[in-house]
């Protein structure tokens, strides 16, 4: 019968399936429906196409080992995380050898300074309880404060490239991630972690 062609309709449920049924086919489709997508968390953390690429076929390496040991509720958000980590890895790799820029470096040095009292971003995101208490305190944002904190923090997406897709100046941008940073660091300290 031959592989099917890639369905940019397929829903992640179909995809998923593909991959339980160890069809070389469910690579396609996800590269078809988030190729670009797992590019750009690649690219604004190494800002270099051939890594980008190298990334993006161990991320689908990854995806397919993943499953189905796994089955992921939320393929996009699953990918994602699989695509952060090995371009993480990818990064602090190369930096060890040479200073690169990175959104990464920017957005998660900001972060930092927000939160931290001299530990390394590293060790305080090892913390289980810390990264639930945060995901916690993001769920009490407003939509657009959320998608702020995701973007900047998550897919490490540069401020200008945030303020063009909400239609705001990047000092708007800048003025929430102020506000959202004060609010995490209360957040915290209400939940007994002083940092």
């Amino acid at each position: 019968m031959g592989k099917q062609t890639p369905d940019r309709s397929a829903s992640d449920d179909q995809i998923i399936d593909l991959y339980w049924q160890r069809d070389d086919d469910a690579i396609q489709q996800t590269d078809t429906k988030y190729g670009r997508l797992l590019w750009n968390v690649a690219h604004n953390i190494l800002y270099d196409s051939s890594d980008c690429e190298e990334c993006c076929n161990d991320a689908y390496f990854g995806i397919w080992n993943a499953i189905p040991s796994a089955r992921p509720t939320a393929f996009s958000a699953f990918i994602i995380q699989i695509m952060r980590r090995i371009a993480i890895n990818r990064y602090k790799e190369q930096s060890r050898k040479k200073r690169i820029p990175s959104q990464l470096t920017v957005s998660i040095e900001d972060l930092e300074n927000a939160i931290s009292d001299g530990r390394s971003v590293e060790e305080m995101y090892e913390a289980e309880e810390l990264g639930a208490l945060i995901n916690d305190y993001v769920k009490t944002l407003n939509n657009r404060r959320r998608y702020i904190f995701v973007d900047r923090y998550y897919l490490a997406e540069p401020v200008d490239k945030i303020a063009s897709s909400l239609s705001i100046s990047p000092q708007t941008v800048y003025r929430e991630i102020e506000h959202i940073k004060r609010g995490l660091k209360d957040y915290l300290e209400k939940n007994g972690v002083y940092l």
